[in-house]
């Protein structure tokens, strides 16, 4: 059976390279010019690749503006609000024709508008199509070669921070002029105050590369079992099903969502002991947005995901729950120009008891970033407004190859 797999996928691939390749012959025959197609994950539309599209079909109608997405997403309807003949559906052939002829081929993924099989093409793409890299996240950790700019071939590489925006041009090979400091797009959909508390606190850590479904949205049986042995599954446990927790919970009127990465949402019932109290949510990420959460919560517990950036964008306290930071270090991505212990908006901590100790400080101070943090915050990033996407349309259309 293996074998017969593996023959069809060989067999599949020839096809789409084939498939592939006549696109872009027909390609040739489609006007390009100020055409943009925009991407994300190919289920998903909130993230840079959204805000930007929003942004460019509300604020430049004129421009020809496709987003790619499947019918079946649940964020279809936000795509379908800006105009359903402009919605390209994942690998179709107008797809294909689209990613050939585009002018600019935008994205917030690195593999540009998914067709990742098929960077080694890049060399045949139209001499003036500009790719670019809008991110999602800001960079602050050491990570792979594969967005390097030899082997990923954007032409424009979108930070937010000078120090980012050097540590990109040393790391991984982009110059001054590609690698823009425009700021995130999705920024310009954040409060830029923190004034109207919502009861609510936010707990987000990232994945770690050990213990991954080989799926990416299902786990077996087996991977469950690994996961739930794992110190990770074991000390948010801990912590969500702490009577200390619930107990502050209970006195400030406050819930907390779990939400987990993308990639540990197949595991999200291995924290069934987070149950125990009503207070605590279990986020699902088919049911909640990420950036919503972000902007109706009051405070935010993550350990090395990078959307701390963007709630301190806001301005409202975090802290760092790094209990395994020598092996996340060892197995998973090493630190960067963002020393935590020195440059981080909160606290590092790496116990249950420090956790619950900041949450209920925090809370007695009505959930307010302190000024130590705020300084921080002002002196990173390169802009605190909301016209990144302005900046990053106005970098784009007056970029020269």
């Amino acid at each position: 059976m293996r074998i017969i797999s593996r023959v069809k996928n060989k067999i599949k691939r020839i096809y789409d390279l084939v498939d592939f390749f006549a696109a872009r012959i027909m390609s040739t025959v489609v006007d390009g010019k100020e055409l943009w197609l925009i991407a994300e994950k190919v289920d998903e539309a909130r993230d840079n690749g959204y805000w930007f599209y929003k942004y460019l079909r509300e604020k430049h109608p004129t421009e020809r503006a496709y987003y790619v997405i499947f019918s079946n997403s649940p964020d279809y309807a936000k795509i379908a609000d800006l105009g359903m003949d402009n919605i390209v559906t994942p690998y179709s052939l107008r797809h294909k024709l689209l990613f050939w002829a585009a002018e600019y081929n935008v994205s917030s993924q690195p593999q540009s508008n998914y067709f990742s099989a098929f960077i080694p093409l890049r060399n045949f793409r139209k001499k003036n199509q500009k790719t670019v890299f809008l991110q999602h996240g800001i960079i602050k950790d050491n990570l792979s070669h594969g967005i390097d700019a030899s082997v990923a071939g954007m032409d424009m590489f979108v930070t937010s921070a000078s120090r980012e925006q050097q540590a990109v041009i040393e790391r991984h090979g982009y110059t001054s002029e590609s690698c823009i400091l425009t700021g995130l797009c999705r920024f310009d959909n954040l409060p830029l105050e923190h004034s109207v508390k919502s009861k609510q606190i936010l707990i987000m850590p990232t994945f770690r590369h050990w213990i991954m479904a080989a799926n990416g949205t299902y786990a077996t049986k087996e991977e469950k079992e690994k996961f739930v042995s794992d110190e990770f599954c074991q000390m948010y446990n801990k912590l969500l099903s702490s009577k200390r927790l619930k107990e502050t919970l209970e006195k400030y009127d406050y819930i907390l969502v779990f939400y987990p990465h993308y990639c540990v949402q197949p595991f999200l019932e291995c924290f069934q002991d987070a149950k125990r109290t009503e207070r605590v949510i279990l986020a699902s990420n088919k049911d909640y947005d990420v950036q919503r959460l972000l902007i109706e919560s009051d405070m935010l517990i993550t350990d090395f995901s990078s959307i701390f950036f963007d709630f301190a964008y806001m301005k409202k306290p975090e802290a760092f729950f790094q209990f395994d930071e020598e092996k996340y270090r060892g197995g998973h991505y090493e630190e960067g120009y963002f020393k935590y212990r020195e440059d981080a908006f909160g606290p590092v901590l790496s116990t249950v008891e420090e956790v619950l100790r900041f949450i209920e400080e925090r809370l007695s101070k009505e959930c307010c970033m302190e000024d130590i943090y705020k300084k921080k915050v002002d002196t990173f990033f390169a802009y605190n407004d909301q016209n990144n996407c302005e900046r990053t349309y106005n970098t784009i259309i007056h970029y020269k190859k």
